[in-house]
């Protein structure tokens, strides 16, 4: 495998620019909040790529019922919950903060970015705000499926994973992945997992973000999403820091 090394050009700027702390900016600190979003969903499509890379280096892409194979799907399939809970809980920080994307700060902003970038933020406020959008891709589309269906709390999540696992076991088509529900059985938490509980949260997860779609073009197309929408608030965060007044 090869060793991992991160690129981009490190800079630095006066932490008394990006917050004043004699004055509670909500500006400043939702600008605070966007960034982190930003790191968190690109760290954890970071972990995707690095768990998928390292499986098919060692193990290949063919699905087999191994315990490595089980191991690495219910990695991915929490990965991806993660990634699904973070947007959700992006929708709600955005609605939250209606007002500041008012303010002439945050307009002089959004300014900066070009047609395109516009379109997609507008997209993603209109969701935020309304739960409803008339654009028909995809990108809109699996938005506001996270937006409108999917919050995953255990207590709430019985019945969910109940139809995900009747999908996966019961209905679909018979594979390698379905024709038995495995688990490994240890006397450590190492040698331990129960893999057709992430089947079922796997299967629910497609039922209700994405409907009647492969798990791989789920994937493929969540991932495309997260890449899409974390460019738009790189550019804002961008624009963000380089309108920044210069404070002594």
């Amino acid at each position: 495998m090869q060793q991992i090394k991160f690129s981009g050009d490190l800079k630095g700027l006066s932490p008394k620019r990006l917050v004043d702390d004699k004055n509670n900016d909500s500006v400043e600190n939702f600008f605070l909040v966007l960034g982190l979003f930003y790191n968190d969903l690109k760290s954890l499509n970071f972990q995707l790529v690095q768990l998928g890379n390292t499986f098919e280096y060692i193990h290949g892409k063919e699905v087999k019922a191994t315990n490595d194979f089980g191991e690495y799907a219910g990695l991915k399939s929490h990965l991806e919950r993660m990634m699904i809970g973070t947007l959700s809980e992006f929708f709600r920080f955005i609605n939250d903060n209606q007002e500041i994307l008012k303010t002439e700060r945050f307009r002089g902003v959004y300014s900066t970015l070009n047609r395109d970038l516009k379109g997609r933020w507008d997209l993603i406020a209109e969701i935020a705000f309304t739960q409803e959008t008339k654009e028909v891709n995809d990108f809109a589309k699996v938005l506001m499926r996270v937006r409108n269906n999917l919050s995953f709390h255990y207590y709430q999540s019985g019945k969910t994973l109940r139809k995900g696992f009747i999908e996966h076991f019961l209905k679909d088509g018979k594979s390698t992945a379905n024709e038995k529900a495995y688990f490994s059985s240890g006397e450590t938490m190492e040698e331990t997992r129960f893999f057709f509980c992430d089947a079922a949260s796997q299967r629910a997860a497609i039922l209700e973000v994405v409907g009647e779609m492969s798990f791989d073009e789920y994937s493929k197309k969540m991932k495309s999403i997260i890449e899409d929408l974390n460019f738009v608030i790189m550019r804002l965060m961008k624009g963000y820091i380089d309108n920044l007044p210069h404070k002594s």
